[in-house]
């Protein structure tokens, strides 16, 4: 090989030692041309007798003309995309999309070797043997083959490690996702255990501790009756923890609807303080569209509120109401005429404050007005849905 080529040849290695990682298919396309274009030359100019008569407008014309007659084989790398995006692509098993593919393989990388045969005059002044033409246009021809396989096994390397970064990417967003989820389902099944223990628990164990109390001042028969009113509190209190249970495990039965809840309230606390409930007729008939967490959360409310009013409030009268004031919303209120509390008083933690974010965040809202010695006002606004505002107005 002449100096000059090897010149040439040891920039292009210091150029793949550079980049060995970075080279863009077109990079590849031309440093494979140029090892294949090298012997190539030498082969001509030894053959026709000009191996000591090359100039430097000779290699620079053939140099030219190699360049050149790449070019079908750089037109062809779009309709090789557009081959795989129609599914013909050496990946697929089938003998036609092989057939195909190679096939434009092969007729660019020929049309290339044939062309530089074919205007080598133009560059070496002189005009090719027959068999010196098709040793040149084959040689090309296999330049170009081995550097689309070339290109074509890098391409595949990196389209395989995207897919790879993309399909690790999602199972990593997937287990963070499952991650999230688990830590908010146990977060809920504690809160959900929190307002259990904190409602109907307590306040059935506080009817029974109530009930049990007043047995120092009551005669034998009255007696008897209240030990079978708190037996029947502990009893109720045995079948609620089991079927909480159930629930916390995902077995529930199925939900009952609220104005049933609130009327069983009312009855359970009628034994310890003097209750009513007022309940409009239609409201049994909506409330069904309120949905079930939305119920649970204004039953919790509910409970609260008599429990506080049987607790702290030391109430003479208790209303609860049930009703539809407009075609937008039900209401619940929990009213006393207790000794009340200041603004600001309110308890905090998981009672009122906590269920009635709990309501909020379930798309109800919660307002209460006490001021002391006026009672307190506990009102619990359940919005309907446009579905139900529409049919039932």
């Amino acid at each position: 090989m002449s100096p000059r080529f090897s010149a040439e040849t040891d920039v292009a290695r210091a150029f793949i030692r550079r980049a060995p990682h970075a080279l863009p298919a077109w990079g590849m396309l031309g440093i494979a041309l140029h090892y294949g274009l090298a012997p190539a030359y030498n082969l001509v100019t030894g053959s026709l007798g000009l191996a000591w008569e090359v100039t430097p407008a000779m290699a620079l014309r053939w140099g030219l003309l190699s360049c050149l007659v790449s070019l079908p084989l750089v037109a062809c790398l779009p309709v090789l995309s557009r081959l795989r995006a129609w599914g013909l692509d050496w990946h697929q098993p089938r003998l036609v999309s092989w057939v195909i593919y190679y096939g434009v393989f092969a007729t660019a990388a020929f049309t290339g070797g044939w062309l530089r045969s074919f205007l080598a005059p133009w560059a070496l002044g002189a005009r090719l043997l027959p068999q010196t033409f098709w040793q040149l246009t084959f040689l090309l021809a296999f330049s170009h083959l081995s550097t689309l396989f070339a290109c074509e096994i890098f391409l595949a390397r990196r389209r395989s490690r995207e897919a790879w970064l993309a399909a690790n990417e999602r199972l990593e967003q997937d287990l963070a996702r499952s991650r999230s989820e688990l830590v908010e389902a146990d977060d809920r099944l504690r809160r959900e255990a929190a307002e259990h223990l904190h409602g109907e628990v307590q306040s059935r164990l506080l009817m029974a501790w109530a009930l049990l109390d007043q047995l120092r001042d009551v005669n034998g028969a009255q007696a008897t009756g209240l030990l079978d009113r708190a037996q029947d509190q502990l009893d109720r209190l045995q079948w609620l923890g089991l079927r909480q249970a159930r629930e916390l495990l995902g077995v529930a039965e199925a939900q009952r609807p609220l104005s049933a809840i609130v009327a069983e309230l009312v009855e359970r606390f009628r034994a310890v303080m003097p209750v009513t409930l007022a309940m409009a007729p239609e409201v049994p008939a909506i409330e069904a569209q309120l949905g079930p967490e939305l119920h649970r959360a204004a039953a919790c409310l509910v409970e609260e509120g008599l429990l506080n009013a049987f607790r702290h409030a030391r109430a003479e009268r208790v209303v609860v109401r049930y009703e539809r004031p407009s075609p937008m919303e039900l209401v619940l209120v929990v009213e006393d005429d207790g000794v009340g509390f200041a603004p600001g008083a309110s308890p905090k933690g998981l009672g009122l404050s906590g269920l009635g974010a709990d309501l909020k965040e379930k798309g109800g809202r919660l307002e209460l007005d006490s001021r002391p010695g006026r009672g307190t006002r506990l009102v619990l606004r359940l919005p309907l849905n446009a579905t139900v505002q529409g049919v039932i107005a």
